[in-house]
């Protein structure tokens, strides 16, 4: 991994090898731990018991670092192939190491259990590893070199694509994971083998279970026990270092293209520095630019700190007209609120002394009605007195000339009339006033009718004239379904019986419409107007059937009533002209039904439908006009070919 990211900051732009650099700080815990054991290591003190959490954690961040930033950029392949080959030859010296101590800490004579067949097979396999691993380093080029080795001249670099890489690193990954299971699997085994006796050594069943927990611990969630995944992680590594030997056996690899000298990029962004520090009189314009930029800037800054100061005064003007405005509308809103409480005070006041006036007149209303009722009794009264004195005296004038044989009756009729008609003599300013009222109340009862007439024809002249059938000429019966003969002028000898007895329900239909239209024009000519002048405010009527809500419902009553009438007598002429059109009709076993064809024929009578339009054109000066033609089905078929055609 450390080549890795050394090649690739080596090929990188520089660009990038700032940015990395910006890391250092990151970095350099990692690289502090990677001294330690380096210099363990050189020192010969690096064993099983050192820890190396600090190594993978540094290895895991820079693997980290080249995925992030670095695994874009360019690589020597050969770096990686050489790297690779040497770290799967040492996971397979370590993978030999450990098999040979788990089987020197077995018990004896287990060499054909199944834990000792695959420390034997591990085994083997990292064998075949290191000699596939030998035969690929012999195949690499020398640095500084175009090909060299023990078997001739070699190539002078090499190139794969990313599958050999991926291989090449899975099986990389694949080997240190067994390496970190066999480790742990001979740490725990040297644990337990250090409580036992030389001769005794560690049983099979033991080892198996620490095996199992050191697979579980190293593989994860891909674990499939420490047999399958020991032999899976081996063999997948010796396949693919099977697969590369061949292929750099028969130079499938090889790239006579020589290794380029690109120019690391400390060294290019060293370059650029020295140029920069050396170009002084650069500096000095670039400074000298810097500073004019600086003072415009200050003088746009000052001007903007200007115009913010002006901004910030004409605020203030604004804030305070609008607080004025605010003041003025809240006095306006006040005088107003003042205004609509007097008004509405007054208008209190008023309806207050309208509802003692209404009182007062109704007061004054009833002592009237109060004073005319004791009038009316009175002259009730006095006619009555009066008549029986006249008659009283005409007995006995009449008694008297009887006796004496004198003048008959008539003079004292008239002095009976004449005492009768000064009892009830009226005056003739109240005569003349009634006789005014009851012209005056002639006149707008007539005027009245003229007005609803006038509406009512306005209103018929505004409706769809009456479709009146046509009737054969000759007829006389009432009826107007009777044929006559157009020679001699009388019935035909078919249609004698028929007009010897009318029709008795057209005649019973005609006698129901002819009331039913009396009613509706009484009902609509002398409207019912609810009367309330009996009744005192705030007093219910004795008799419910008095109240103007029951005067209402009775008049709705009264008008869904000839609503009623109106349609069952629509539904019994549409029987009976049903019952005189032969076929019409449908008889079903509990009604009879009038036909759809006969249905539509007697509602396209008043509305004749449009089937079509034809514009023709006119020439100038002409004016265009409608004109609508009734066409039977053969004219229509006509017109129609021959607009066709």
């Amino acid at each position: 991994m450390c080549l890795f990211v050394c090649s690739a900051l080596s090929n990188c732009s520089v660009d990038l090898f700032c940015k990395i650099g910006t890391l250092f700080p990151e970095m350099a815990p990692y690289e502090s731990s990677l001294d330690f054991y380096i210099e363990q290591l050189r020192k010969d003190q690096l064993d099983e018991t050192t820890s190396l959490e600090a190594l993978k954690k540094a290895i895991t961040y820079f693997r980290h670092l080249y995925n992030v930033h670095l695994v874009q950029e360019e690589t020597d392949l050969t770096i990686v192939m050489e790297d690779s080959v040497k770290m799967i030859t040492s996971a397979s010296e370590c993978i030999t190491l450990e098999t040979k101590k788990v089987k020197v800490l077995m018990q004896a004579k287990q060499e054909t259990t199944d834990l000792a067949i695959l420390m034997k097979d591990l085994d083997s396999t990292a064998d075949d590893i290191k000699t596939f691993s030998r035969q690929i380093r012999r195949r690499l080029p020398k640095q500084g070199e175009i090909g060299s080795g023990e078997d001739g001249p070699g190539p002078a670099a090499l190139m794969y694509g990313p599958e050999v890489q991926n291989n090449l690193s899975e099986s990389s990954d694949g080997l240190c994971t067994l390496v970190n299971a066999l480790r742990s699997l001979g740490k725990e085994a040297m644990t337990i083998a250090g409580s036992l006796t030389d001769a005794e050594g560690i049983p099979v069943k033991k080892l198996e279970k620490l095996a199992e927990k050191a697979s579980d611990v190293a593989y994860g969630k891909i674990d499939k026990g420490p047999y399958q995944s020991f032999r899976d992680s081996a063999m997948k590594a010796m396949v693919v270092m099977s697969q590369v030997s061949k292929a750099m056996q028969e130079g499938l690899y090889d790239s006579n293209i020589p290794r380029d000298n690109i120019q690391p990029p400390i060294s290019r962004r060293a370059i650029k520095v020295k140029n920069e520090i050396c170009d002084s009189d650069g500096l000095g314009h670039k400074l000298e630019t810097r500073e004019s930029e600086m003072k415009d800037l200050k003088r746009l800054l000052k001007l903007k700190q200007e115009e913010v100061s002006a901004a910030a005064v004409r605020l203030g003007l604004i804030e305070k007209k609008l607080e004025n405005a605010n003041k003025e509308s809240d006095e306006r809103v006040r005088k107003i609120e003042s205004k609509l409480n007097t008004k509405d005070d007054l208008i209190k006041k008023k309806e207050k002394e309208f509802e003692e006036t209404l009182d007062h007149m109704q007061v004054d209303i009833d002592a009237l009605e109060k004073e005319k009722g004791e009038l009316k009794q009175r002259l009730t009264t006095l006619s009555k007195k009066t008549l029986f004195e006249g008659i009283t005296r005409t007995s006995s004038s009449s008694v008297a000339a009887m006796m004496s044989g004198g003048i008959g009756s008539g003079t004292t009729g008239g002095s009976a009339g004449f005492v009768g008609g000064a009892a009830v003599k009226d005056s003739p300013l109240l005569l003349q006033k009634i006789d005014s009222l009851r012209e005056a109340l002639r006149y707008v009862r007539a005027e009245n009718r003229r007005m609803k007439g006038d509406k009512l024809r306005v209103i018929m002249d505004g409706l769809e004239p009456l479709n009146v059938p046509k009737k054969p000429i000759g007829l006389s019966s009432p009826t107007g379904f009777v044929n006559f003969d157009p020679q001699t002028g009388s019935p035909t000898a078919k249609e004698q019986d028929i007009t010897a007895k009318p029709d008795a329900d057209l005649m019973q239909l005609n006698r129901k419409t002819r009331t039913l239209l009396s009613e509706v024009q009484v009902l609509s000519v002398c409207p019912k107007v609810i009367d309330i002048t009996h009744r005192k405010p705030g007093v219910v009527p004795v008799v419910a059937k008095a109240r103007p809500v029951n005067q209402l419902a009775a008049n709705a009553i009264r008008l869904n009533e000839l609503n009623d009438n109106l349609i069952k007598l629509q539904g019994e002429m549409q029987k009976t002209i049903t019952k005189l059109k032969p076929g019409a009709k449908v008889q079903t076993d509990f009604c009879a039904f009038t036909i759809p064809q006969y249905t539509k024929a007697q509602m396209e009578k008043s509305n004749i439908p449009c089937i079509g339009k034809i514009s023709i054109p006119v020439s100038k000066g002409q004016q265009a006009e409608s004109v609508a033609i009734n066409l039977q089905p053969h004219q229509l078929q006509q017109l129609h070919s021959r607009l066709i055609m």
